[in-house]
């Protein structure tokens, strides 16, 4: 988990009210493993004072199959949705459109994989749940 948080603090520039999303690429483990890590910040510092992750593992992130590594997968977008680096939530507003027009921007993944847009906004919408409890 550290290295997936020390990922993240290189790769993107992090605000606060920001949640961070990512995926094994990003120091993860296997693709339904979906990490948020969120920043702390205190009225005196500018940059974050420590950071608080959450993985979870999620039945199905938008594959052609339920599960993941399909035996019959092509390419790294038949196994579901790809988030690396992505801000799921942006100065404190869930970022709806972007998840979407992201994963519309690779082939197939809404429109020909089994789960589809709907589903994936739930398990997204979960992790933001997770990360804020």
């Amino acid at each position: 988990m550290q290295d997936a948080v020390q990922y993240q603090m290189r790769a993107i520039e992090i605000n606060e009210g920001d949640l961070i999303l990512s995926h094994p690429c990003a120091r993860g483990v296997h693709r339904p493993y979906l990490t948020v890590t969120t920043p702390v910040f205190i009225p005196e510092h500018t940059k974050p004072i420590f950071f608080v992750a959450n993985r979870g593992h999620h039945a199905d992130v938008g594959g052609i199959m339920p599960g993941s590594m399909p035996s019959n997968s092509t390419s790294m977008n038949d196994e579901g949705a790809v988030f690396k680096s992505f801000k799921l939530v942006k100065d404190g507003i869930f970022q709806e459109n972007a998840v979407v027009q992201h994963q519309k921007a690779i082939k197939g993944v809404f429109e020909e994989n089994c789960i589809g847009p709907f589903m994936v906004h739930g398990v997204l919408s979960f992790a933001v749940a997770q990360e804020c409890i």
